[in-house]
């Protein structure tokens, strides 16, 4: 499929416009923060505010009616034979699905359908459910790369064994190990399974998925005022995400399978 073709496709699904949104609003937000550091032209940087502004908005109503979406997701996960994916990802569907609603809610705000009162709180526990969510699917990497390192540990255990790993001592007459102690001997074998890891391309998917995780619950905790973040360091977190995001919606080969 040439880029022209993968182009029209993924601006022909809705997701694939909200990931390609989400990458100019980041974008803009890094931008301005930059421009403004270097105390630049004011003018451009309340161009990239608006634009940024617009994306946001704009990305509220692409998700509009998504909460069905995730509910189905939720109840499919539900009949997983693994326990840990099975709860895992349910209650990372169910969580969504409670951010998409509250998100809803506070877009029809912003338009004047509806009137809330405590738009504040409903924010709150927005960022509370996305922060849910993105702690969830970053245990489910983890949990992955922890089986993932134990994996390739036993391989290396199993190739580096040696034939003889016990000699006769001559003056004890007792039989002593063969291998001896090294202090570099550790840090040797995590570089090797790190080299292993990133050597196989079958890992891209979920290397890039810790990454894109990693980014992303940086954001929520900063909305909800656990961390403190420069407006630049959301822009480059919200940046790299999304980058990565639109990466998994470009070429399904590089999404993390269930």
């Amino acid at each position: 499929m040439d880029f022209s073709t993968k182009l029209i496709a993924l601006n022909s699904k809705s997701n694939g416009k909200d990931k390609i949104f989400r990458t100019v609003q980041y974008a803009c937000k890094l931008f301005w923060y930059i421009l403004w550091r270097s105390k630049s032209n004011k003018e451009f940087i309340e161009k990239l505010k608006i634009i940024e502004a617009v994306m946001s908005s704009t990305r509220k109503a692409l998700r509009f009616g998504k909460t069905h979406e995730m509910i189905m997701n939720a109840l499919n996960s539900i009949h997983l034979q693994d326990h840990f994916y099975r709860y895992v990802l349910t209650f990372c569907n169910l969580n969504q699905s409670c951010y998409l609603i509250i998100d809803n809610l506070l877009w029809l705000n912003s338009i004047n359908v509806i009137k809330i009162k405590n738009k504040e709180v409903y924010s709150k526990w927005c960022n509370k459910f996305w922060l849910f969510s993105s702690i969830l699917y970053l245990a489910r990497d983890f949990h992955d790369l922890v089986e993932l390192i134990s994996l390739v540990n036993e391989r290396i255990k199993r190739k580096s064994e040696p034939l003889n790993k016990y000699r006769l001592d001559e003056q004890s007459g007792a039989y002593i190990s063969t291998n001896k102690p090294s202090g570099s001997t550790d840090k040797y074998k995590a570089l090797n399974i790190l080299r292993i890891i990133l050597s196989n391309k079958k890992n891209q998917p979920l290397l890039l998925d810790t990454v894109k995780n990693a980014a992303d619950i940086f954001l929520p905790l900063n909305s909800l005022g656990y961390i403190e973040l420069s407006p630049g360091a959301q822009g480059l977190l919200g940046l790299i995400s999304s980058l990565l995001s639109l990466l998994f919606v470009w070429d399904s080969t590089y999404k993390l399978k269930t």
